[in-house]
């Protein structure tokens, strides 16, 4: 027969060892944790795609509004573009002004010198090309000559003696060579205007490069002709 011993401890209280108690795998509501975890990431991943497609459809519906846009914008930009020409343009303009490019006396200098047989139909002021060093612009567009178009009436062999005629007619007239250093044909061509034979030309008139004032101008500040 056995006998069970009692055991006594005397130790304070504080200083006696507690009994460990295992914890049981079967207390542990392992499936109830399971269930919540995967209920959190399923309604995660919902929210997630929910907000993906939603920026779908957004920048679908900006990608169109962006193509429907195409027109306008490269309107805008034409525009913007032609606003810089312009204003280049303009600019070089009002520095001809400034140094007695009277524009009024030049095309009263023109009518006149106008003779039978020629009609005009277009003028052009022609600009130099900007220099450019490195791909980098350094200079902006100058005037350097004006582009006159016109008309003369008559075969090859009348229409050239017409407008030989015309270009001494612009050099005697004054008022309209002053400003220039050169005037010359630079392209002539057989049109058929109404059934008559015309011949097409083009004369470019250089301007002269040297500054207001300057003896090797011969222009005075009114435009004449020293």
């Amino acid at each position: 027969m056995k006998h069970k011993m009692i055991e006594l401890n005397l130790l304070p209280k504080e200083m006696q060892k507690k009994k460990k108690v295992p914890v049981q795998v079967n207390d542990i509501p392992v499936i109830r944790i399971s269930v919540i975890v995967l209920s959190i990431l399923i309604v995660l991943h919902g929210v997630i795609l929910f907000f993906n497609a939603r920026n779908q459809v957004r920048l679908r519906e900006y990608s169109v509004q962006w193509d429907e846009m195409g027109p306008q914008r490269e309107l805008t930009g034409k525009l913007v573009r032609d606003r810089g020409e312009l204003a280049k343009k303009l600019k070089a303009i009002r520095g001809i002004t400034e140094f007695g490019f009277d524009w009024t006396r030049l095309l009263n200098g023109l009518n006149e010198a106008v003779i039978p047989k020629i009609w005009l139909a277009e003028l052009e002021l022609k600009f130099s090309r900007p220099e450019k060093t490195k791909g980098k612009q350094i200079s902006e567009k100058v005037p350097v000559a004006i582009n006159i178009t016109g008309y003369a009436l008559g075969n090859s062999q009348e229409a050239t003696s017409v407008v030989a005629k015309f270009i001494t007619s612009l050099k005697n007239n004054q008022e309209f060579s002053a400003y220039f250093s050169e005037i010359e044909l630079q392209n002539m061509r057989t049109r058929e205007v109404d059934g008559k034979e015309v011949m097409r030309f083009i004369l470019n008139c250089k301007l002269k490069s040297s500054e207001p004032g300057n003896p090797k101008s011969g222009i005075t500040k009114t435009g004449k002709r020293k």
